[in-house]
């Protein structure tokens, strides 16, 4: 009985958080199809890719810098996720290519150019 309980929250705690991307996921799905990373930047599927708005745009921060101990970048890499408070995006002052910003922009359709961050 309680092997088919715990199955059950399982189940419905993944529906949820697969129901939770679905409203979001055609917008990181055009900037992902949009998106030209720079010149020294790694493949986008090694970047762990998180999104948020913030107010009329959306920010994507891609790190290939991955810390499971860290709660604020700790997606693996070739993943993504939809953030609802842009204030909760990750925050790395420096580290390069290996960690990009871009700003799209919803009512344009169109992304800016994408940067590397500064090295420290």
């Amino acid at each position: 009985m309680r092997l088919l309980l715990a199955s059950l929250i399982a189940i419905l705690i993944a529906a949820c958080s697969e129901n939770a991307e679905t409203p979001y996921k055609s917008t990181m799905d055009t900037i992902e199809r949009q998106v030209q990373l720079p010149i020294g930047a790694a493949p986008l599927d090694e970047y762990a890719r998180y999104y948020a708005a913030d107010d009329n745009e959306i920010v994507a921060i891609y790190i290939s810098l991955v810390d499971p101990a860290n709660p604020y970048y700790d997606l693996p890499r070739g993943q993504r996720r939809w953030l609802a408070d842009h204030r909760k995006l990750p925050l790395i002052n420096d580290g390069g290519c290996s960690v990009v910003c871009i700003r799209y922009n919803p009512a344009t359709g169109k992304t800016d150019i994408p940067v590397c961050n500064g090295d420290a």
